[in-house]
């Protein structure tokens, strides 16, 4: 009886360890940034690919591109300055050159990308407006 509450022990004791093992170390893979979060305040950003070391069940990994990423907007319709209707397809190549500033104003790359499409289209519609066809 006691050897089985030994053993039954001892496995529950290894399991625990082994979750709080591999709940300490993120990977960061190398086309990619690493923002450490510990309530909603960033404690580590890094770009360096490899196993790093975080705190388990506080810290959470948030992790972001460095690609440069294609953004591709539904075609709109734009009146010219001539007052006539014109259909422009168009698409924005970005990238995030600061994951700390990224995450505080942004939060998340669908985030960027609906500023990035009101932007896009706001600054389409004044060119197109100088335009005449």
């Amino acid at each position: 009886m006691k050897k089985k509450i030994l053993l039954y022990g001892t496995a529950i004791i290894v399991v625990l360890v082994v979750v709080l093992l591999f709940s300490s170390v993120y990977i960061v893979a190398e086309n990619e940034y690493a923002t450490i979060v510990r309530f909603s305040k960033i404690i580590e950003t890094t770009s360096e690919a490899g196993i790093h070391l975080k705190v388990p069940f506080l810290d959470t990994q948030r992790s972001f591109p460095k690609a440069i990423m294609l953004y591709d907007i539904k075609p709109s319709e734009v009146l010219t300055s001539d007052k006539q209707n014109m259909t422009v397809d168009s698409y924005v190549l970005w990238k995030i050159d600061d994951p700390k500033l990224f995450f505080q104003t942004l939060g998340s790359l669908p985030v960027a990308e609906q500023r990035l499409d009101a932007f896009t289209y706001n600054a389409l519609k004044n060119i197109m407006g100088t335009v005449a066809q």
